[in-house]
């Protein structure tokens, strides 16, 4: 089963091929003499073109204004860089805190490792 956004590419690429047959026919009446009645099948594709072409059109507006909604909630650039900041400050906090962490496991093993005297 196709996704919303599998469905959508295939209906671009339905309506391309909608937009390649009027070029087409469009040109084949060119060459040829043109009936009114012909003019007015064409007008019809024309219209029904340009109605898919607005469903879209809408379609792509709601999800800009989607994207518009969350504009609000997104990082600006203050906000990277105070990010940045906090994290150099861990960055500092945690290398000074293996340092002791290790320095103080190495005491331990050290003394650990001292041979035991007097008895």
């Amino acid at each position: 089963m196709g996704t919303a956004k599998q469905g959508n590419a295939m209906n671009t690429h339905d309506s391309d091929r909608g937009y390649d047959r009027l070029k087409a026919d469009v040109a084949a009446m060119r060459i040829n003499c043109v009936t009114k009645q012909d003019m007015a099948a064409l007008e019809e594709r024309l219209l029904a073109q340009i109605g898919r072409l607005g469903e879209k059109l809408e379609a792509t507006n709601i999800g800009l204004a989607a994207v518009a909604a969350q504009l609000p909630h997104f990082a600006t650039k203050a906000d990277l860089h105070e990010f940045g900041s906090s994290i150099r400050a861990w960055m500092v906090t945690a290398m000074i805190s293996m340092f002791l962490g290790f320095a103080g496991l190495g005491f331990i093993v050290v003394n650990a490792l001292k041979p035991i005297s007097g008895s």
